[in-house]
């Protein structure tokens, strides 16, 4: 998992434990309630049941670096994914106010999958054809919608061409 945006004091960026606490409290905990909420889960798991490591990328000046998180277990980063959008943490209105919220404003911390290079850039591809609504992955598996279009299609092989994987979806 990549997180994006979550500001790290300096003497907790070099240390993996501290990396882990503090994406624990800030970006996975309100997520975790919410399965709470849900009844997905009995109580809310410790960093040391969910997380196996963390570790901050080279950032540009000025920017909070990206982090890299690996789960212990694939139900877990499952669970975080599945209800990201309805428990984490946004921003609210335009603005960048600070308050809390569900299902409002973009997320405060937004969690992606960590891609492989080759993915990503399809991605990316495929998401600026001008055929295309939005593209997004799961698991690791790119899917997109068309413009006008409610259906949900699969890319097959990443290797082919953006035209090619929109012709034969």
């Amino acid at each position: 998992m990549r997180i994006l945006g979550l500001p790290l004091p300096e003497a907790e960026a070099h240390d993996p434990i501290a990396v882990m606490r503090h994406v624990h409290e800030r970006v996975l905990s309100p997520i975790l309630r919410g399965a709470v909420e849900k009844g997905l889960l009995r109580t809310i798991p410790t960093v040391d049941q969910i997380l196996e490591t963390a570790h901050v990328l080279p950032a540009k000046p000025n920017t909070a670096a990206p982090i890299i998180c690996r789960f212990f277990s694939r139900n877990t980063r499952a669970l975080i994914f599945r209800l990201k959008k309805e428990y984490a943490d946004r921003l609210l209105g335009t603005t960048g106010n600070s308050q809390h919220s569900r299902g409002n404003g973009k997320l405060r911390y937004p969690i992606y999958e960590d891609l492989t290079r080759t993915n990503f850039f399809k991605m990316r591809a495929i998401a600026q054809h001008e055929a295309v609504h939005s593209c997004w992955s799961v698991s690791g598996s790119l899917r997109f919608k068309l413009n006008g279009e409610n259906r949900i299609r699969k890319v097959k092989n990443i290797l082919d061409s953006v035209d090619k994987i929109i012709e034969n979806s």
